[in-house]
């Protein structure tokens, strides 16, 4: 045989080969598995949510955290979904719904799909306790006044919010997660600022323990409305109530009764309170301000590099506020420390991945 009629059928079985190869994966394409991803369809239900109350915008809740639902049949039938079974692989049977929450000026729309053993999604609020043994000894999660909290040096209890990092402090009774920045400087906060800077007549100095008026609410306010949230992100948070009322340094009920007595209503950025700090150590001596040492003691919230501003004030001076750095203290309000805000997570967020360790902290929908 010559060269030439060897490299042509050594071409022909080449491409008969190549041939071969295209057809069964065309094949397997069209006739092979049918499924998508867990996250493809979830995000397929929200398009199709979102198309479904463009039509029917007048059934969308108009109050602040209001919520409607809608299943998958209703988005199926009226075309805006396909049909999941024809999604998912054979013997993979799934159901499940959108559920659409009012927040702020927009809505966000999570998708809870349920494919029995296969897949389902899970709140934050769920696999944060999924998550962590409760626990009676050690870092991790305790139950405690009606939801959860975060106690220890080192809990597992980072998340990353906003490009940033921030530490669970609880979930609360109605499974809203409270969170507490957790970066020690950021070109778009302040690093030092003072909690007050009014005249004040009581002590003739500057500064007035007066949470509602203070100038440390108009540093937050106006972080609120920067560019450090995106409209995705505050599509995530709700409105809390701050609790700002005075405490003194021999109070040790830490339930929030104290501070409660007075509250700033319906916020979206806050200051932690006396209590939650104390509730974060594991020091069983740890209860009020006169044993203040105690409550740096296998506390992750002591874990900050800067001095930072709670959100309680002293009842000792109208111009004295709570103050951690390396233990609690009564400082002047005009002193400047880190405005280490909280924010609130709606109980409808959805966990995306992580464990909750700083290199790897939680991810939510």
């Amino acid at each position: 045989m010559n060269k030439k009629k060897m490299y042509l059928y050594l071409g022909i079985g080449v491409g008969s080969i190549a041939l071969i190869v295209i057809i069964v994966i065309v094949v397997m394409m069209v006739f092979g598995s049918k499924s998508v991803s867990y996250s493809t369809i979830e995000s397929r239900m929200v398009t199709a949510a979102k198309n479904y109350y463009k039509k029917n915008s007048s059934n969308l809740p108009t109050e602040e955290g209001g919520q409607i639902t809608v299943d998958i049949a209703t988005l199926t039938a009226s075309g805006d979904l396909k049909a999941v079974s024809e999604m998912v692989d054979k013997g993979v049977t799934c159901n499940g719904n959108v559920v659409v929450t009012k927040t702020g000026d927009g809505y966000q729309y999570t998708a809870y799909l349920d494919c029995g053993d296969n897949y389902h999604t899970q709140a934050f609020y769920e696999k944060l306790i999924d998550n962590n043994v409760i626990s009676e000894f050690g870092d991790g999660l305790y139950e405690l006044n009606g939801g959860y909290v975060y106690k220890g040096e080192t809990p597992n209890n980072y998340v990353k919010f906003a490009d940033h990092l921030f530490r669970i402090v609880k979930i609360n009774p109605d499974h809203s997660i409270l969170a507490v920045f957790s970066q020690s400087a950021s070109e778009k906060i302040s690093d030092d600022v003072e909690w007050d800077r009014h005249y004040n007549s009581a002590t003739n100095s500057l500064g007035i323990n007066e949470y509602s008026q203070s100038s440390i609410r108009k540093t937050l306010s106006d972080l609120y409305t920067s560019d450090f949230f995106t409209d995705e992100d505050l599509t995530k948070l709700i409105p809390f109530d701050l609790c700002v009322g005075p405490r003194s340094k021999g109070d040790n009920v830490n339930d929030g009764s104290i501070e409660c007595q007075t509250k700033v209503e319906n916020q979206y950025i806050g200051l932690l309170p006396f209590y939650d700090y104390v509730n974060a150590s594991l020091d069983t001596n740890c209860s009020s301000f006169n044993n203040s040492l105690s409550c740096t003691n296998y506390n992750y919230l002591n874990n900050y590099s800067k001095k930072w501003w709670l959100l309680t004030p002293a009842t000792s001076k109208s111009n004295l506020v709570y103050q951690v750095s390396g233990s609690i203290l009564e400082e002047e309000a005009n002193d400047e420390a880190s405005p280490r805000f909280t924010v609130t997570f709606g109980n409808y967020v959805v966990y995306d991945s992580g464990t909750g360790t700083k290199t790897d902290p939680y991810i939510v929908k």
